[in-house]
């Protein structure tokens, strides 16, 4: 019986591990989006200098600047929302995997709770049986 317990808790251990790890991976796949981004971004930053110089030939230094500054805003919004998609889809999975994981962790905790109870009940029979030959024992000596 203990080391029925012992394994249950060992169970547990894992699955708690499991989900620290679940939470580490969720955690590295924000990063890695993010740094996706970053790399989109520069990789955007960097082509629109190249049209930014083209345009300053030909228009006047303010006229350039106020657009530099409408592009970037516009593309900031673009790339806050793409983020905040991704991070809802993600969170979106992670709370079912979350809930998902719960319900079969009670079913396997129910599952055990009665196997433990019928592992006691067939001890206690051992038990009484063990008991009563030990009485006949004694009683056919006697």
């Amino acid at each position: 019986m203990e080391q029925f317990k012992s394994d249950r808790d060992d169970l547990d251990l894992k699955i708690n591990l499991d989900r620290c790890k679940t939470s580490l991976n969720r955690k590295q796949e924000r990063m890695a989006i993010d740094w996706y981004i970053l790399a989109a971004r520069a990789e955007q930053a960097k082509q629109s200098q190249t049209g930014y110089k083209r345009w300053a030939l030909k228009l006047e230094h303010q006229m350039v600047k106020l657009m530099q500054e409408a592009i970037e805003e516009a593309r900031d919004h673009f790339l806050r929302n793409n983020v905040d998609n991704e991070r809802a889809i993600a969170n979106n999975g992670y709370t079912k995997l979350i809930k998902q994981n719960d319900v079969y962790m009670k079913k396997d905790e129910e599952k055990m709770d009665s196997a433990l109870a019928q592992l006691k009940e067939q001890f206690d029979a051992l038990a009484k049986e063990h008991s009563i030959l030990k009485s006949l024992v004694e009683s056919s000596i006697l």
